[in-house]
């Protein structure tokens, strides 16, 4: 059975937990906003890992300083999942699909800087209006806020650009600050929703990796502007 602070006998100050929690969910943020300031497709894949990484983290933090012993459970599922199983698949995917010409984003990347600003604090204003409601969060205020941007920005991600593969990316980033906000307000959800939505996201995840590869086998590009034009 996974330890914890207390099964140690060990006391800590609430606040370096949750300032170490605060450390790694900003460090998810930063990968969101990085999505959005790059077009390297395996960049994508690397960033994709180190927010993944950066949520087990904050899933152990979480386990231990709180003593959430179920959620050492979840936090070894996404070490596994998400941050060496789905990055190996996606890079073996980048291998086999076709090469492909840069294609530029629907926004350019100042502009969607720009607007992933305005949603960062978009999300503040909305965790500050449920705060008012008087909801209780067991961690502090920042992690609500960052998962709510997160998903913010990996929405902004998917609309903005054009290949089907970063899509993907900003889909399952979006699930990374879902499962972020979960934590955030109940500590941990149950085990077996938990279970449910790791199964859920492995299987789509596999699916569209599938839909990728033939898609590019068949058409030459995985470009969604072009794809939507052969309708035509």
């Amino acid at each position: 059975m996974p330890f914890c602070s207390t099964d140690l006998g060990l006391t800590f100050d609430p606040q370096i937990g949750e300032r170490l929690i605060d450390l790694f969910a900003a460090f998810m943020l930063v990968c969101s906003l990085l999505f959005l300031a790059t077009e390297r497709r395996r960049l994508h894949v690397r960033l994709y890992a180190f927010q993944s990484l950066s949520l087990a983290i904050v899933a152990f933090s979480v386990a231990f300083f709180q003593c959430e012993r179920h959620i050492f459970i979840a936090a070894i599922l996404t070490l596994i999942l998400k941050v060496i199983i789905i990055p190996i698949v996606m890079e073996r995917i980048l291998h086999r699909l076709i090469p492909q010409q840069t294609v530029k984003p629907a926004i350019n990347i100042p502009a969607s800087l720009l607007i992933a600003g305005g949603l960062v604090l978009a999300a503040d204003l909305l965790t500050q209006s449920i705060l008012a409601t008087g909801h209780q969060f067991a961690l502090a205020q920042n992690v609500l806020t960052i998962s709510i941007a997160v998903m913010l920005l990996a929405l902004l991600t998917m609309v903005t650009r054009k290949k089907a593969l970063t899509q993907v990316i900003g889909f399952l980033s979006m699930e990374n600050g879902l499962f972020l906000a979960g934590i955030t307000i109940t500590a941990g959800m149950p085990m077996i929703v938990e279970l449910g939505v790791f199964f859920d996201v492995l299987v789509a995840f596999f699916i569209m990796g599938v839909f990728l590869y033939r898609i590019s086998e068949t058409f030459d590009t995985i470009n969604l502007e072009r794809l939507t034009k052969l309708k035509h």
